[in-house]
């Protein structure tokens, strides 16, 4: 019963179309970019966060989605962050996460077998790093050239960019 619920809550996670994100300070950003280079975020989702293209499914990391196409809202991505995604690859990386706090709003329980617990992250990562993909990735269209350079400090990396 209550995973039941909980893949219902999750299953009607908001979606938005095109809300303004919130205002990020440049730190923030700066803070986010560290942490999604230092958790295994882009061993999913790609090093610009548009879908793991290099090798599709033939690694061992799942295929994530691509963010910069997401359709999600700021609440909503926190939470997919903080819980990750029952019945889906996303893991959840908030300390505590089901067990001590709410996830989807349900009452602490137990962690749904499906839900994996990888790196943890402080509640300020989390949030740093929703700012960057607020600000540098979502809605923000396929990976330019400038911001691969910015990623890898130069263009050695960058020769697929024109």
């Amino acid at each position: 019963m209550y995973f039941r619920a909980l893949r219902a809550v999750v299953l009607a996670a908001p979606i938005v179309g095109a809300l303004a994100p919130p205002a990020v300070a440049q730190q923030d950003a700066a803070d986010g970019l560290a942490v999604w280079k230092r958790a295994p975020c882009q061993e999913c989702h790609g090093t610009f966060a548009d879908g793991r293209k290099d090798d599709p499914g033939g690694s061992e990391f799942p295929d994530g989605p691509d963010l910069r196409r997401t359709r999600l809202d700021r609440s909503a991505v926190l939470e997919t962050v903080r819980c990750g995604r029952p019945g889906t690859d996303m893991p959840s990386f908030a300390a505590g996460a089901y067990a001590e706090s709410s996830c989807y709003g349900l009452p602490p329980g137990p962690v749904p077998a499906d839900v994996a617990q990888l790196t943890e992250l402080s509640p300020r990562d989390i949030e740093a790093l929703v700012d960057w993909l607020f600000a540098a990735i979502i809605g923000k269209g396929p990976a330019t050239r400038a911001e691969c350079i910015a990623y890898f400090g130069n263009a050695l990396f960058c020769t697929e960019f024109r």
